[in-house]
């Protein structure tokens, strides 16, 4: 397939074979035409490609055989043992990584937070938490120490603390009135004055 010129030298096939001062026109046949060609080379290309990737995958599955053949016990036993401890190692980090979530979580962090906890034991963890609150300045009351898990937000400071909301859905509470005209003329105001 020849290579596609530059956009300023580009024809379409109602530019071509022009005379001398005629103005191209598109006919609607000729551009329905035209698009149909394209997508039909696009189509064919995509079609090309899956099947090119396709033999590509069967053909690395074969050599892969191939290679596997000609393998001593020993490779092959070297070789399972490797995948082996490939998966061991993926599943302790799994637990490492679960065990890091419990940690922040009882220890009050965010999970942004907890990302940055460092330990390969639970003790590790726990003091590595504590540390980066006590960098943070995160503190939490003594005394809390109860056994189960109520109440316990209650000793949290509010710099963790989740904030609430004043007044949330209770007219009866002191809110203030807000005059909508007067927050009208001022957005008014400040936008004429720009």
């Amino acid at each position: 397939m020849p290579k596609l010129p530059e956009f300023d030298k580009f024809q379409a096939p109602w530019e071509k074979n022009l005379k001398e001062g005629e103005e191209p026109t598109i006919d609607p046949a000729s551009l329905k035409k035209f698009l149909y060609d394209v997508m039909s080379d696009r189509e064919k290309a995509e079609t090309e490609r899956n099947d090119s990737r396709r033999e590509l995958a069967e053909t690395k599955t074969k050599l892969e055989g191939i290679t596997r053949e000609g393998e001593s016990e020993a490779e092959k036993t070297a070789r399972e043992l490797k995948t082996a401890q490939d998966n061991a190692q993926k599943a302790e980090d799994k637990a490492l990584d679960g065990l890091r979530w419990k940690v922040a979580l009882d220890e009050g962090l965010t999970a942004v937070q907890a990302k940055r906890l460092v330990g390969k034991t639970e003790e590790e963890l726990v003091e590595d938490a504590k540390a980066l609150k006590t960098d943070l300045g995160i503190t939490t009351k003594s005394g809390d120490d109860d056994g189960d898990d109520e109440d316990d937000l209650d000793g949290v400071t509010p710099s963790t603390k989740p904030r609430s909301l004043r007044n949330a859905g209770d007219p009866a509470k002191d809110t203030p009135n807000f005059d909508e005209d007067k927050i009208a003329d001022d957005i008014l105001a400040a936008r004429s004055s720009f």
